[in-house]
């Protein structure tokens, strides 16, 4: 695999009942666990824990989701959106609780979980936990001439510094925009083995210039993001958080568009990926304008 999961290795780890979400077993030892289970714990507040917290919920499940950060997703997508994934979450009955580390996992006379303790020594009821506190790029393929800065490091078209070596998908970081990055969705491995086939067949034929892109669906909305961020000056704001339809662009310090989300296909893909190709100065006024089709801005 491309990329390893992050293991929590507390007190108590050892018990039945505490699952990761990586491949098809692992799917379907949750699925399995959780016919029995009532009060289920997600460890981490990311993508994967949210979409399973949406998920239980709706199978009617009891979900508390901890999480070590003060506001969930905001690395990513900034304060304003987290906060509305945190009370799209509230509204649906889950309890998040954030700035809390978990430090043992309480198991019961057959070795289950039946609870875990947090740092300062709160108590969480839980029959089940799921940890999906990240992953990191698969690098353990070595060699004396082979570059890793993260990820292995890998070219326009694919190669690493080993001749005739290609690599793609979770292990990689590759340029874009300048910068080497990195992006953990199946859809950048897919399309990123598209052009490496390409350039294997004749090297050097074609440039991986892909946006970066992904999507999540929690409940019944759907979120889309394209672009790549890390950090950013602004985020211009268009439509209303509260009607469930907007897009935030995430701007770099002359108002250049770095990255763009947009809720509840609030936008096309299509404009947005024409948008963040032309790479104009954003004009916020315009921008915030919903009488302006996003295509013309």
């Amino acid at each position: 695999m491309g990329s390893k999961l992050r293991h929590l290795d507390v007190k108590g780890s050892d018990a039945k009942g505490i699952f990761y979400l990586r491949n098809y077993q692992n799917a379907l030892n949750i699925k399995r666990w959780s016919r029995n289970s009532h009060d289920v714990l997600i460890i981490g507040a990311g993508f994967i824990g949210l979409e399973l917290a949406s998920s239980f919920n709706q199978l009617g499940k009891n979900v508390t989701v901890v999480e070590a950060l003060e506001k969930p997703l905001s690395r990513i997508l900034g304060d304003e959106a987290s906060s509305y994934f945190v009370k799209m979450h509230e509204k649906k009955g889950v309890k998040i609780i954030t700035e809390k580390f978990v430090t043992e996992f309480i198991n019961d006379e057959k070795g289950n979980l039946k609870a875990v303790l947090t740092k300062d020594g709160t108590k969480i009821n839980a029959e089940m936990a799921i940890i999906g506190i990240g992953v990191i790029p698969n690098t353990t393929l070595s060699h004396p001439d082979l570059k890793v800065e993260r990820g292995i490091i890998v070219d326009q078209y694919g190669k690493t510094s080993l001749s005739d070596i290609y690599a793609i998908g979770d292990a990689t970081v590759w340029p874009y925009k300048g910068k080497l990055i990195h992006v953990e969705h199946w859809e950048h491995a897919y399309n990123q083995a598209k052009v490496v086939a390409h350039n294997i067949i004749k090297e050097d034929s074609e440039v991986y210039h892909a946006i970066p892109y992904f999507w999540t669906d929690q409940y019944e909305e759907t979120f889309e993001y394209l672009g790549h961020a890390l950090s950013w000056d602004k985020i211009v704001k268009r439509g209303d958080l509260n009607s469930g339809k907007f897009t935030l662009a995430y701007l770099d310090k002359d108002n250049y568009p770095l990255a763009v989300l947009f809720a509840n296909k609030s936008e096309k893909r299509a404009d947005v990926e024409s948008f963040l190709e032309k790479n104009s100065k954003v004009d916020e006024v315009k921008f915030s304008n919903l009488n302006i089709p996003f295509k013309e801005l």
